[in-house]
């Protein structure tokens, strides 16, 4: 078993990780709920497989429990679904001393940390992440939220879970797309910081949970230093401007988040390199991991069209955008360009 504290300006909570967690996290829920009501918030995936057999237990266990389920995917992560979800709390008399559960990936843990930041403006939260991508990234450091139109994760807030229960025998349901896609961030973390971690995946992932504790670790001590985004934290977009603007571009369903990150670190690797800021060579050696995970390493998409999709980024500052960039493996760093420039830097970086 890992456990991680993460401390930030604003909460403690512990990430506990082990594998066949999730058979006694009644066991520990309970420790940490202050009521007696529970909400399940999960998605038409995760609900047959997990989410149905944990509402009966924890109903067995003394709770009054109760779960939510939506359609599975991105397209779901939107105002009508936290709507939805805002009925459910409401018609089950959900008060603020007690407990929401986001059970599943991304988009639930997303969704469902928004409902509860902002329902009875605040309701205690739990994350028990069923992806891979969710347990190495989107499940710790508070940031929750939904899609608009004009950009993914344009609306949303930031709100620390009470506890974190990671599983990695839940990853054994997920499909090798859905694995690989959570590699991605895996492998973002290496780049960004942890060349160790990088040298160890060209090898092997077998050890999932050292794995997942390492990527874990550098995600709480980057929140801790910055739990509300305004510097470090940015590093952890590595290759995210980009992603973001291809997901933008097939409207959240066309290409998945993990692939679409894949692509924007090579997209950003080769821009560093043309800039003479990343050493030489490392470029290669991003694709190789990349493609090692069986993700891609270009968009379908031209370079106008990346650029224009990015242009209304939350990430956009007064005219200006921080890139994320690489010095080397395992060196990231935040270099802030004016929107104008991004263009010429993409199109030159590319005809290089």
């Amino acid at each position: 078993m890992n456990k991680v504290e993460c401390v930030t300006k604003t909460s403690r909570y512990d990430i506990i990780i082990e594998n066949g967690l999730f058979d006694d996290a009644p066991e520990y829920i309970k420790r940490v709920a202050r009521g007696n009501k529970i909400a399940i918030v999960t998605d038409t995936n995760v609900a047959p497989l997990y989410g149905e057999n944990l509402n009966k237990r924890f109903n067995n266990y003394g709770f009054e429990s109760h779960l939510f389920c939506f359609k599975a995917g991105e397209a779901s992560k939107n105002i009508n679904t936290v709507s939805e979800i805002y009925d459910f709390l409401a018609d089950i008399g959900l008060t603020r001393t007690d407990l929401i559960i986001a059970l599943g990936g991304g988009v639930v843990g997303d969704m469902a940390g928004f409902a509860a930041a902002t329902f009875l403006r605040g309701v205690d939260l739990i994350q028990i992440p069923t992806t891979l991508l969710s347990q190495v990234d989107s499940s710790v450091g508070g940031k929750t939220g939904f899609d608009h139109k004009k950009g993914k994760n344009l609306i949303g807030a930031f709100y620390q879970p009470k506890l974190v229960l990671i599983d990695t025998k839940l990853l054994e349901t997920l499909s090798s797309d859905f694995y690989y896609d959570g590699m991605a961030e895996v492998i973002k973390y290496a780049l960004i910081k942890d060349k160790s971690l990088f040298d160890r995946l060209l090898k092997s992932d077998d050890n999932l949970e050292e794995i997942i504790a390492s990527c874990v670790k550098i995600k709480r001590d980057v929140v801790s230093e910055d739990e509300f985004d305004t510097g470090i934290r940015g590093i952890l977009n590595f290759g995210h401007t980009f992603g973001h603007a291809a997901e933008k571009l097939e409207n959240y369903q066309g290409i998945s988040h993990g692939k679409a990150v894949a692509a924007g670190m090579v997209m950003a690797t080769k821009i560093g390199e043309y800039l003479n800021i990343t050493k030489l060579g490392t470029l290669e050696k991003v694709k190789a991991i990349i493609e090692k995970y069986n993700l891609p390493i270009s968009f379908n998409h031209n370079i106008n069209d990346i650029y224009k999709a990015l242009i209304n980024d939350k990430k956009n500052l007064s005219g200006k955008i921080n890139l994320v960039l690489i010095e080397d493996i395992g060196k990231a760093f935040l270099y802030p360009i004016e929107i104008e420039k991004l263009k010429d830097l993409m199109i030159s970086a590319y005809e290089n």
